[in-house]
């Protein structure tokens, strides 16, 4: 956009409004026909519709974390701002091996979980690991301890929303649509990460302390990485409150003599 266009800009908005024209008229033509691509009431309605929720949040969280702290880690120490250590690329890795290594224990062991407590329990541990990972980064980022033990708590969400969320899909679709059901999944796992860099880049780019004449790099204040991280602590506080309402698949006795699985369970029946 050159520069030129801003958040409330004519243009802007127009393509905001415009997108929101355009996925209203699809969804009133899938509702129409008789064989759509997906259907819409299910995938917008009380069956998936709290899931896809909490993934488009669940999923502003990881690419904030890997955008911020990233950026955190690689700005030199100086007047000015308590966080920032320099580190190379490699070294920013070493930080962040806590969370992998939680997230590689769960993932072993997160089917367990999700088996024997629920998916919808593990979803809001997810949501509740990475509120408090977040704004524990978000106010106190200025030790390398302190920096590996957030990490680890983050990594428990890392390991546990897909798991979770991926499971959800299966217990609240018919089995004919639980493929294009994961699809819409992945969908809006983008859609968060999508979101997230350009939000918390806006964020950061209000609140800058100095930039180096040459390299046109940005030093940003305290202030503006609280706040970035913050913002992913709020997603994640909405995702927690959307899946604590979250209720478990309706059971229901088939009306038809003779049809087997009588007693199963009805996959559209996820309160939302």
């Amino acid at each position: 956009m050159d520069g030129v266009w801003g958040w409330t800009s004519g243009r802007a908005v127009a393509c905001y409004l415009g997108g929101a024209v355009l996925l209203a008229l699809f969804g009133v033509r899938a509702l129409r026909i008789e064989d759509p691509l997906f259907d819409v009431r299910v995938m917008f309605g009380r069956a998936l519709g709290p899931t896809l929720v909490v993934t488009v949040l669940g999923s502003f969280v990881l690419s904030a974390y890997a955008y911020l702290s990233a950026l955190m880690l690689e700005t030199p120490r100086q007047p000015g701002i308590t966080y920032g250590f320099g580190l190379t690329a490699w070294e920013v890795a070493t930080y962040q091996l806590p969370y992998a290594l939680v997230a590689i224990v769960l993932g072993l062991t997160g089917g367990l979980l999700v088996r024997r407590y629920g998916p919808r329990a593990t979803l809001r541990l997810a949501m509740a690991s990475f509120a408090v990972s977040m704004t524990l980064l978000a106010l106190f980022p200025s030790h390398t301890w302190q920096i590996c033990l957030w990490s680890a708590i983050y990594g428990i969400g890392f390991a546990l929303s897909p798991l979770s969320t991926a499971q959800l899909v299966v217990d609240a679709v018919p089995p004919e649509q639980t493929a294009v059901s994961t699809s819409v999944l992945g969908v809006a796992r983008s859609l968060g990460s999508g979101v997230a860099v350009p939000v918390t880049g806006a964020i950061l780019a209000h609140d800058v302390l100095r930039a180096d004449p040459r390299t046109h790099q940005a030093v940003y204040t305290d202030g503006a990485f609280m706040w970035a991280f913050l913002s992913a602590a709020a997603c994640a506080v909405a995702a927690l409150v959307v899946a604590m309402f979250m209720r478990g698949p309706a059971r229901h006795v088939a009306s038809a003599p003779g049809v087997r699985g009588a007693d199963s369970t009805s996959r559209a029946g996820v309160g939302s």
